[in-house]
């Protein structure tokens, strides 16, 4: 399985594309994925889904909302046993590298790392890779605090733009 929430939250199991449901229920999914293998509390949806004040239905629209994502889930084979219910929360079992702001994440820190270590050319060939897959985004987050031109600029100019604005700190 792999969840994209970067450029709108998508969901695919194998060769299928899973619609997450109501927005509620897509921001119990995100918030599932954005701590995929850790418990995430009922507390913490409802906290999520009504900040001020959650109405006294609250905790059961939680729980109808993570059934029905484990229904949407055991739909296919291979969701089976994906979302658990444990303790007074519910844990996505999912390698969090199948979540792509995660795996951006790490490939980024990956690329800070090398950065670090005096590799530069190892840095920006795994910033390239991250920024290949993701471009959309990363190219929009980037944009506005650098000095690409337009959406025209090459991927190379791109990468010269976070290895000098990202990986080492400006003075």
């Amino acid at each position: 399985m792999e969840i994209n929430v970067l450029d709108g939250l998508e969901v695919r199991l194998a060769d299928v594309k899973l619609q997450p449901g109501t927005p509620k229920q897509q921001t119990v999914l995100a918030m599932l994925a954005l701590h995929a293998g850790r418990i995430v509390s009922v507390v913490q949806l409802t906290n999520e889904l009504w900040p001020v004040a959650p109405p006294r239905s609250a905790v059961p629209n939680v729980r109808g909302y993570a059934a029905n994502l484990r229904r949407m889930f055991e739909s296919t084979e291979s969701g089976k046993a994906l979302l658990n219910r444990q303790r007074n929360g519910y844990r996505l079992q999912l390698d969090p590298d199948r979540i792509d702001l995660i795996h951006f994440g790490n490939q980024y820190r990956e690329a800070q790392n090398l950065a670090a270590q005096g590799s530069p050319g190892s840095a920006e060939e795994r910033l390239r890779q991250a920024v290949d897959q993701w471009k959309g985004m990363v190219y929009a987050i980037f944009a506005l605090h650098s000095s690409i031109p337009s959406q025209s600029a090459t991927t190379g100019v791109r990468i010269r733009c976070l290895m000098t604005s990202a990986l080492r700190p400006c003075p």
